[in-house]
């Protein structure tokens, strides 16, 4: 099993490196649920209410921003790409977690593009997200994590999306292509098809801030809409409590 580690969001001033991963962390293996999804080893108890008035503030902003994106795709009819993708089935494909796979005593890095925190400010003047994913490909990153989130880390969609883009182009070279991950503040199954769309592999899920039912709902979301998920989690009694 592969342990995921996961850069935090920096709503309450810890860590902002790159996440990273390892087969083996501190005797704790990482935990898979079905069908590719990636659990991190090192995860507090579910208690939505608790999060920080600062995510909170973010959380009331996502589920605006989800009902304008549902609108806009309620409109445009059952021939929308997202709303194709949210009414088929289909397969999660494993290259991120297979990306993920390194040799015992070896670290697996996801590499960050990321402006901006809440917490810390400005971090990075970052006005190529592609060409910066490039040089992580080159320097050996096997995965890449984009923020999407404009207000609070000063990231866009169309920063995934040319990521994306610029990823695919090594297609025929080696090393393969890093994997996309979507890091956002993702609350409905909308913004997952919306990820999928936008050529990411996988997404993430913070379990402290949705909850055990609504994590289980959207581990679900991912399965169906074929995107991996990575679990963002506070402790080993919450995730055992998620799966």
């Amino acid at each position: 099993m592969i342990a995921f580690v996961s850069a935090f969001f920096g709503v309450s001033g810890r860590g902002t490196g790159p996440a990273l991963a390892q087969r083996r962390s501190s005797g704790l293996n990482g935990v898979r649920s079905k069908r590719n999804s990636v659990v991190p080893a090192r995860m507090t108890t579910d208690i939505k209410t608790d999060v920080p008035d600062v995510l909170k503030s973010i959380l009331a902003r996502k589920e605006e921003e989800v009902a304008k994106l549902k609108a806009e795709v309620e409109a445009a009819g059952p021939d929308h790409p997202i709303a194709k993708r949210l009414a088929g089935e289909n397969e999660v494909s494993g290259v991120f977690y297979s990306a993920l796979k390194r040799p015992n005593n070896t670290l697996t890095v996801i590499a960050e593009i990321k402006r901006k925190s809440p917490s810390k400010g400005h971090i990075a003047y970052i006005k190529d997200p592609a060409l910066l994913s490039r040089t992580y490909w080159e320097a050996g990153a096997s995965c890449i994590s984009v923020l999407t989130d404009y207000e609070g880390f000063g990231g866009t969609l169309d920063d995934l999306r040319e990521v994306v883009s610029e990823q695919n182009s090594y297609k025929d070279e080696y090393p393969p292509p890093c994997p996309v991950l979507r890091k956002d503040f993702t609350i409905d199954e909308i913004q997952i098809a919306e990820a999928a769309v936008a050529g990411a592999s996988a997404v993430l899920l913070i379990v402290s801030a949705l909850g055990e039912k609504r994590t289980k709902e959207l581990l679900d979301a991912c399965n169906r809409i074929g995107v991996l998920c990575c679990l963002l989690s506070d402790g080993c009694i919450q995730a055992t409590c998620t799966l």
